[in-house]
């Protein structure tokens, strides 16, 4: 079974799907889903989603349309927060953000270094989505039992 209420499935979910960064954050279906789990999530346990946080470590490393729009999805994730019920939250991503716009100002005197992305997780998305699935038939099967 899989309850996101529990926080072993929640961490775990965020940990396996963000592990593949190339899709939680280059693909348009990825940042979307990347988006909704952060935020699902971290309603549920703020402490979860840390996971989704370091994902998003490398963005500074970016540059033009993969930046901004990794930026504007942080932007977006953190107005999808209330700033006193997941006031951790709201301030490690106030801070990320932060830290990535000294960064860029950094990289724009000629102080800072840029590099590509140097990590992509292992394809543990695939492996998740075989529990997920099974613990949705496991839940249908226990309802019919039920009903």
């Amino acid at each position: 079974f899989f309850k996101i209420s529990l926080a072993g499935h929640a961490r775990g979910l965020a940990r396996a799907w963000c592990s593949n960064l190339k899709r939680a954050l280059l693909t348009p279906e990825g940042l979307a889903l990347t988006k909704e789990l952060f935020l699902t999530i971290g309603k549920v346990n703020q402490m979860s989603v840390y996971g989704f946080i370091g994902a998003f470590a490398d963005t500074s490393k970016f540059e033009g349309e993969d930046k901004a729009r990794l930026l504007a999805v942080l932007n977006e994730m953190r107005a999808g927060l209330d700033k006193k019920t997941q006031e951790s939250l709201y301030n490690q991503l106030s801070n990320m953000l932060q830290s990535f716009d000294t960064a860029s100002s950094k990289v724009e005197k000629g102080g800072g270094k840029r590099e590509p992305l140097l990590r992509f997780g292992a394809v543990v998305a695939a492996v998740l989505s075989v529990i997920v699935i099974a613990g949705v038939r496991r839940s249908a099967g226990a309802k019919k039992a039920c009903n």
